[in-house]
């Protein structure tokens, strides 16, 4: 790939404002910053809103939008693949990587630099993610999945991967099933337990 890939990250939400400002934070310190950060507001009814146009309003690469309306009688994974898939329409520029990061999520400020830098090296690298720690009590503990799993809640994809695989399916289940048919369809999909978020 020539030059510095661009990439894009698309975060769903829902009544986070309590969770929202450390990811923001956390968006903002990235040593490898992404070029467009889309957070799609699912009709949040608390301070979401607020908090994603403040910080849009001082940082010209966040984008607030308003997803469009869903029954709420579909399953939650459904629901946040088709809201996934709202925020790359709106998204408006060509990239290389997009993201998924959801809101509860505390980046590492390396985590893009170290993600992107793992897909530059494996051209046959489709779609991978970093690892969570899970709270246990006092403590924490990294949550443990098969290597080439990679974690719904912070995966990136590869854009010829991405189109290859017909994008994500809009159903239950949806952050599973994009490993099984890029894998179908000859791609890598790994976790990397050593880049580890909150």
């Amino acid at each position: 790939m020539m030059g510095v890939p661009v990439s894009i990250v698309i975060t769903v939400t829902r009544n986070d404002a309590a969770l929202l400002p450390k990811l923001i934070e956390s968006m903002a310190k990235q040593t490898l910053r992404p070029n467009k950060w889309i957070i799609v507001d699912d009709s949040s009814d608390d301070e979401t809103q607020k908090l994603v146009l403040d910080a849009a309003e001082n940082n010209d690469w966040i984008t607030y939008v308003q997803a469009q309306t869903i029954s709420r009688k579909i399953p939650r994974g459904e629901r946040i693949s088709t809201l996934f898939l709202q925020g790359i329409n709106e998204n408006g520029i060509d990239w290389d990587y997009c993201s998924k990061i959801d809101a509860d999520i505390i980046l590492p400020e390396n985590y893009f630099e170290m993600i992107i830098e793992e897909l530059e090296n494996d051209e046959e690298l489709g779609i991978a993610s970093g690892n969570c720690f899970l709270r246990n009590g006092e403590g924490r503990n990294i949550e443990k999945v098969e290597f080439d799993h990679t974690r719904g809640a912070l995966k990136t994809y590869r854009k010829e991967c991405f189109a290859k695989i017909g994008g994500i399916r809009e159903v239950d289940g949806w952050d599973g099933l994009d490993n099984h048919i890029a894998q179908f369809h000859g791609w890598k999909t790994k976790n990397f337990p050593g880049i580890l978020a909150e």
